[in-house]
């Protein structure tokens, strides 16, 4: 059942979970999309359950997003975002308005609730949010207060996967540099127990949480706060033979930073990081990563906005999408460790 599903959504150009919706007669897919969806499935012989649909509720055609318009290392990562979400609005036969203004207060058209709904991409429990709930139906990305319909992926999944697959390449200690946040913290434990099942460790001395860490140069101050705890610079190599660092865009410049320090990746010591978007500016070898359904993450979320739209009252949703382990050039069989830990 689930490959004639698959067959239809590559035949559609849509998303598997796109079909589900159209042959269940959901909301959040739009007329025309459906009727196509729904031929192929006939087609195909696929089963089409007789369903009774809520009728149509009256809207402007438009979502806003926030928090998407890109800042230092996000500019692709903010544009597949977007580009799911435009999707998703298609999908709905709806525009997004994209708003790059100030994000503690609703802009003008949310306020007036001029839009069918709103998106707000938040990475972090430190950035302000406007008042909530505003007067039109809201899905967050990453992190949403609580009663919010929330869509993310399974940080520590990923991030456990990674540490397992690091473990598996011999390394018996690893170290860890983020910002101190919620879900940098859910991704730390992910990869700490994904090495713990493999007889790996992730002391607490290395690890490096720095609040609103996420540029470049956070990243490079962190690195250079390991180092310095840990020795330098060969030391650090044999304390620990790899390190896991937030983000793909951190890990390019702790990555940078370490062969400033004369320490070669992965020859000295392997880097792993998270959500495969490296910054363009990185000329490094391709960093073992977690990619993640940036795009589906968009398209998502803008269909929970229509599927809030005609569901008022129904209980909040959480939707969690699966991400994926990407293999580089960062990770190379473990080292020969220290006997003891040598950061204090």
């Amino acid at each position: 059942m689930a490959i004639s599903l698959r067959k239809i959504a590559k035949k559609a150009g849509v998303s598997v979970m796109t079909v589900s919706r159209a042959v269940r007669g959901a909301e959040g897919v739009g007329p025309e999309l459906r009727q196509q969806i729904l031929m192929l499935a006939r087609e195909a012989g696929y089963p089409i359950p007789k369903s009774e649909r809520r009728p149509a509720v009256a809207s402007w055609g438009v979502l806003c997003a926030i928090g998407v318009s890109g800042d230092e290392g996000g500019a692709e990562f903010h544009r597949r975002i977007i580009a799911g979400i435009k999707q998703g609005a298609q999908e709905c036969r709806s525009e997004v308005l994209n708003y790059s203004g100030p994000t503690t207060v609703w802009p003008l058209v949310v306020a007036r609730n001029q839009v069918d709904g709103v998106i707000v991409a938040r990475g972090n429990e430190r950035n302000r949010l406007p008042p909530f709930p505003p007067p039109v139906p809201a899905v967050f990305l990453f992190l949403g207060p609580e009663n919010a319909d929330v869509v993310t992926v399974d940080h520590f999944a990923g991030s456990r996967a990674l540490g397992w697959t690091v473990g598996k390449q011999g390394h018996r200690r690893a170290a860890y540099l983020g910002p101190e946040s919620e879900i940098s913290r859910e991704r730390l434990a992910g990869f700490r127990t994904g090495l713990e099942s493999t007889g790996g460790e992730v002391p607490s001395a290395y690890v490096r949480l720095l609040p609103d860490a996420g540029s470049r140069n956070s990243a490079r101050l962190l690195v250079d706060q390991l180092i310095q705890t840990c020795g330098f610079p060969k030391r650090a190599s044999r304390s620990f033979t790899v390190l896991m660092v937030y983000n793909d865009y951190m890990a390019a410049a702790a990555i940078e930073r370490l062969g400033e320090l004369g320490i070669k990746v992965p020859d000295d010591l392997s880097v792993v990081g998270f959500d495969a978007q490296p910054p363009s500016w990185y000329e490094g070898p391709t960093i073992t990563t977690v990619a993640l359904p940036l795009e589906e993450l968009g398209a998502e979320a803008a269909r929970l906005v229509y599927w809030r739209l005609t569901h008022p009252e129904a209980p909040v949703r959480r939707l969690i999408l699966g991400v994926q382990i990407v293999e580089g050039a960062t990770l190379a069989k473990g080292l020969t460790l220290n006997a003891k830990p040598a950061c204090p």
